[in-house]
């Protein structure tokens, strides 16, 4: 696994919380503080690249990304603007979790021929697609990132599509932050690419 100096870990780690202090108090400035309309924001914000350094997201499930360490969360991928569901939906979680939302991460086998979804547990090794289960005024949702769907849990078990076309025009989303993130991201994975293995500490960090 190629390590991230702990200078540039440090910057990612300390960036990464900043813009979800940031995406915090967008919200609440604007009056996004609703669990649902939350939800529907961020999934359009997502899919309109304002998370990510360039402007534009790229969902891929084959691509060569950086391993992680524990230390740092899968969802800064989503700044680099190349992800899968799992680091669009850590990103939710992490953010959900800082505005006080009760939220867990749910793990999915996606059925490739009938697109059905079926729940596993955590440490089964076939789910190949995970989502957010929140809980909010006495009511089950599911929260889709990579694909854009909001539900609602019925009484019955069944799911109620939520529409998320409406969104209303937000102000210009802005952080220098995401472009931090995606920086150091960037110049790891060309390392890796490049097949170096091992970045040497000179306590600082060129980006």
């Amino acid at each position: 696994m190629l390590k991230f100096t702990e200078h540039d870990r440090e910057i990612l780690n300390h960036s990464y919380e900043e813009i979800l202090l940031n995406l915090r108090d967008y919200l609440k400035k604007y009056n996004h503080e609703d669990m649902i309309d939350c939800s529907k924001v961020l999934i359009h914000m997502l899919h309109s690249g304002l998370f990510s350094m360039e402007g534009v997201i790229h969902f891929e499930n084959d691509y060569d990304y950086l391993p992680l360490s524990a230390e740092i969360s899968l969802g800064v991928h989503v700044m680099y603007g190349v992800c899968c569901c799992r680091h669009a939906t850590t990103f939710f979680y992490d953010l959900f979790s800082m505005l006080g939302f009760q939220s867990s991460l749910m793990y999915l086998f996606t059925d490739p021929t009938t697109g059905e979804w079926h729940r596993v547990n955590l440490k089964q090794e076939q789910a190949n697609h995970v989502v957010i289960l929140l809980e909010y005024l006495d009511k089950e949702y599911i929260v889709d990132p990579r694909n854009q769907f909001l539900f609602r849990k019925e009484s019955n078990g069944k799911l109620e599509l939520l529409n998320i076309e409406r969104v209303e025009s937000l102000p210009n989303y802005q952080d220098s932050n995401i472009e931090t993130v995606g920086k150091i991201l960037k110049k790891y994975d060309t390392y890796q690419k490049l097949g170096i293995s091992h970045v040497y500490e000179y306590g600082y960090s060129v980006i």
